[in-house]
């Protein structure tokens, strides 16, 4: 009997997969709220919403889980989250990082409370329980994943997804770090100024941190997604490191450029701190002058404004 198409999405793609519990359905005395599917092995696994990694984890009932939301207000599934369980390893993306449907999440797994290797699926609309996981025994609280993939929810049939995977990033070209990726953010102009000198920190606190020693792409990406708070340029700079790390370490930076690099961020920082002030009182004054000149019906001369890339 050939497989069943899939009408909309799934999380596997390619991959010929079945549904071996069906969504929302009695198992071992209980309410089973999610949607149980396998493939014949560990195959990847890939988002069907487009939005952020909204958190992740392990546990001893769920195994190694991830929550993806789409947080955008224009998108018609705005507030809709998938959450997976039971995957082979931890996510190795930040919070906050950006799936698109069809971008690879982790492998399909056995962690946990598990009988064998498949994905659990499960889907809320987390706008509506203040942006967190509503975990309850209510249909209504949940979104059905078999109506959102275009699937039917049948137990022990079989179904596959023709679509356009995006693979797992892989690392290309070795380079340097970190002044490769310093480099590329100040050719593309993407970095204020404070960015730049707030960047020249970063190096220097991860590189005192491991007191010279070798650091794991892992642990580099865990440091960025820890202090850096601005998403986008953490997705930049995550996305540098794919690009310019391989597997298995960076490259450390010797003392002298070490000290070169730490005098350089001190001038940056001194210099740079009192403009940032400027400018910012110069926005504060420019606002204030455009509602007196509101109130009285006066225009504010755009002249007097300073440009800050020219302080």
């Amino acid at each position: 009997m050939a497989d069943n198409i899939v009408r909309n999405v799934a999380p596997f793609i390619n991959d010929r997969f079945l549904i071996t519990t069906a969504w929302w359905t009695e198992r071992w005395g209980e309410i089973h709220r999610g949607l149980d599917i396998a493939t014949s092995g560990s195959k990847p696994v890939y988002s069907i919403l487009k939005g952020g990694l909204h958190s992740k984890g392990t546990s001893e009932s769920a195994g190694n889980w991830v929550i993806i939301a789409d947080t955008d207000p224009n998108s018609p599934t705005y507030g809709y989250a998938t959450r997976y369980l039971h995957l082979a390893q931890q996510v190795e993306f930040p919070v906050g990082h950006q799936f698109n449907v069809g971008d690879y999440v982790a492998m399909e797994g056995s962690t946990g409370e598990s009988t064998g290797i498949h994905l659990h699926v499960e889907m809320q609309n987390i706008r509506l329980w203040n942006w967190q996981w509503h975990f309850s025994y209510t249909k209504t609280d949940y979104l059905d994943p078999t109506e959102f993939m275009g699937i039917d929810n049948i137990e022990g049939t079989w179904w596959i997804y023709n679509g356009h995977p995006h693979p797992q990033p892989t690392s290309g070209k070795r380079n340097k770090f970190p002044w490769v990726l310093y480099s590329r953010q100040l050719r593309n102009k993407r970095m204020s100024i404070y960015w730049h000198s707030f960047y020249f920190m970063l190096i220097i606190i991860i590189e005192r941190r491991t007191n010279m020693a070798k650091l794991s792409k892992q642990e580099l990406k865990a440091l960025i997604a820890e202090k850096i708070e601005d998403t986008e340029l953490q997705t930049e700079l995550l996305e540098d490191i794919e690009d310019s790390i391989d597997e298995s370490e960076v490259e450390r930076v010797d003392k002298a450029e070490l000290d070169a690099l730490q005098a350089k961020y001190d001038d940056l920082s001194e210099k740079y701190r009192s403009r940032f002030l400027e400018v910012k009182e110069v926005e504060e004054a420019v606002e204030e002058a455009k509602e007196e000149a509101n109130d009285s019906s006066e225009e504010v001369k755009e002249e007097e404004v300073i440009d800050v890339q020219e302080i």
